[in-house]
């Protein structure tokens, strides 16, 4: 071990002259080699509690981490300090991978950064025993616990890694994960006596407030006339980030649309402008945040409810990082709740919808029975399969997600520039093509002397963007060559993968229950649909401390209130409900009427904020229950 301190190694490589807290704690377990979980919401440094201790233990740190884009970014932060780093994923060729893991045996890395997905391929395994783990730290660990909100099946071979290296300590490490997802998270990874470090969830300098005003736009543009600063809008389509950041630009606000159907290099411009403040707001999906760090984002805008309390927190997080007050602003109207609802239900289709809607997949890919793919399949691929309305985009999005959860495919996207080359010609032939077209032989002189003569025998991967200092490559004037090469079939060129793509882990087969793992896919709907449940009280309770909700959800105790969102500044104050709206809610509910918004129709007495706190009041008291929005009488009122 070396023998340096935490504090000397965080003041060496990052700077700083003290952690944050918890921190130091966390680290000093994991040198003591204890298995420990360590949930730091939003911001609160995560990577630094497994890079300290990897750079003072003798070995690698295994990383395992599910997002290519956060993957990348922290192996380039860690280059330019100095510290050795790669990565394994499944965008990146056999060979490029064999050769990056022959490098980490060799001892050329201290950090290796890998996706889930890898860690059962043949290739990793014949290394694994021969590589000197340290620590296995595991990143976004929330993803292991089918209780969770965004499980991964992927992430439950882990432990079978940790049987292979038994003495290695595991750090899991999550921003976001209720009491229940922490014990499973420590039963999945097989903790021994595990350590628990957790830092508050209260985020004491942000605001949370609940809009119920109709015309959101207004709103929106009194916020930023109104607050200094950079912000976020979060909202649910690629066609909104389009819609409103051409409404706000053409309002006098900087504003950029951003999505997860943007290429790499456009989403890495925007974040860029909007990081150096070019660009003052970027309206997005959930496509956008994950290992964005700006410090000083005053407002987070959600234009509709998320489907759960922990996106909630994550993307509302990354207002105020520096500490400094902030605004998290969340539009709700009483139809978001039937339309989320909506959207849940149909991510889980029936049974025979699905088996259907996956053939009908399959079919259009030509994929015969007992095969698969053995190349990777762009989502671009699926663009006439929609057009020609085979499917919808939520069907086909649906049994996408439904066929990754039971293991058929995996779903990825790509961050990386890496083409793949291969000579496929006669060196004869291909020496004269080069004679003819002197171009295309200056092109083949900087990959034959970059690569090497492997290019006759194997697909070789490269990334453009490693040779343009050396040589002043023009990319395009690059690419264009090397596509005419391939036409004349004197190479295989297959360009870079730089949109989401599908990659198929097991052969085509008559789909039925059991292989689509139909009881776990049930039981995520339910928790789905329990998930939203919490967001939209989150949301309606006008008599509930905002940060108090979220912070019961997150399991802590001893709650004070914030004292600043809107419902601590009073502004839902409550009529009293009065014991005739019960009655009348009670009798129309005996009538036989059920559907939660028809019943808010129906009553006269009082108005409809009223009814809906007499109707929680009910379900409080066990009189009524309410299930996916329909209420049922439980028991008499006493």
């Amino acid at each position: 071990m070396d023998k340096r301190k935490p504090h000397q190694v965080l003041k060496q490589y990052w700077g700083y002259d003290a952690f944050r807290e918890p921190q130091l704690d966390i680290i000093e377990s994991v040198l003591h080699k204890k298995d420990t979980l360590a949930l730091l919401p939003t911001g609160g440094g995560k990577s630094i509690c497994f890079q300290v201790p990897g750079l003072i233990l003798e070995g690698i740190t295994l990383v395992i981490s599910p997002l290519i884009a956060l993957m990348k970014d922290q192996v380039e932060n860690l280059l330019k300090r100095n510290i050795n780093a790669t990565f394994i994923n499944s965008t990146l060729p056999k060979s490029e991978q064999r050769f990056r893991l022959e490098g980490v045996k060799r001892g050329f890395y201290k950090f290796l950064y890998i996706s889930p997905e890898r860690l059962q391929t043949d290739e990793f395994k014949g290394y694994i025993n021969e590589l000197n783990i340290s620590l296995i730290a595991v990143d976004e660990a929330h993803c292991i616990s089918q209780w969770g909100y965004d499980f991964r099946p992927e992430y439950l071979q882990i432990c079978q890694i940790r049987t292979r290296v038994p003495n290695v300590p595991c750090l899991a490490l999550t921003a976001s994960a209720t009491p229940l997802v922490q014990q499973d998270i420590c039963e999945k990874l097989a903790f021994k006596n595990p350590q628990i470090f957790k830092k508050s969830f209260e985020r004491p300098n942000i605001q949370y407030v609940v809009l119920y005003d109709e015309n959101k736009l207004n709103k929106i543009f009194e916020i930023f006339s109104k607050i200094q600063g950079t912000g976020l809008i979060y909202v649910r389509t690629r066609k909104k980030t389009l819609e409103l950041a051409d409404i706000l630009v053409k309002n006098g606000i900087r504003a950029e649309p951003y999505h997860g159907g943007l290429s790499t290099e456009i989403k890495n411009q925007i974040q860029k402008r909007w990081i150096e403040n070019e660009t003052r707001v970027i309206v997005c999906t959930n496509a956008f945040g994950m290992g964005i760090d700006k410090p000083d984002v005053r407002v987070v805008i959600h234009w509709e409810i998320p489907e759960d309390l922990e996106s909630y927190y994550q993307e509302a997080g990354r207002a105020g990082r520096d500490e400094k007050k902030s605004y998290a602003v969340l539009f709700y109207n009483p139809n978001d709740a039937h339309k989320k609802y909506e959207q849940v239900i149909s991510q889980y289709p029936d049974l025979e919808v699905v088996i259907k809607n996956a053939n009908r997949i399959y079919d259009y890919l030509k994929i015969p029975m007992h095969e698969m793919p053995s190349e990777s399949i762009p989502i671009s691929t699926f663009k006439n399969l929609i057009n020609q309305k085979i499917l919808t985009y939520s069907e086909w999005k649906a049994t996408l997600k439904i066929l990754a959860l039971a293991g058929f495919i995996h779903i990825e996207d790509a961050s990386e520039y890496y083409h793949k080359l291969k000579i496929i010609t006669s060196p004869q032939a291909f020496h004269e093509f080069l004679q003819k077209y002197p171009l295309c032989e200056k092109v083949m002189e900087i990959l034959l002397r970059e690569l090497g003569g492997e290019l006759f025998t194997n697909y070789v991967a490269f990334n453009l963007k490693e040779f343009e200092p050396k040589y002043h490559i023009d990319e395009s004037v690059f690419l264009q060559k090397l596509n005419f090469m391939k036409q004349f079939q004197i190479i295989d060129f297959q360009p870079a993968i730089q949109e989401p793509y599908i990659f198929f882990l097991k052969p085509r087969q008559p789909f039925h229950s059991n292989n689509l793992k139909w009881e776990l896919i049930s039981f995520l709907k339910e928790q789905a649909l329990n998930r939203l449940k919490a967001m939209i009280e989150y949301a309606e309770h006008k008599h509930v401390c905002r940060s108090k909700k979220i912070l019961k959800y997150f399991g802590e105790k001893n709650i004070k209130l914030c004292g600043k969102c809107d419902v601590c500044l009073g502004r839902h104050k409550i009529q009293n409900v009065s014991y005739a709206l019960e009655d009348e809610i009670l009798r129309i509910v005996s009538e036989g009427e059920c559907n939660y918004q028809k019943i808010l129709q129906k009553v006269k007495t009082g108005n409809s904020e009223e009814a809906k706190v007499t109707l929680r009041k009910l379900v409080e008291q066990n009189v009524l229950e309410i299930k996916n929005y329909e209420v049922y009488l439980k028991n008499p009122r006493k």
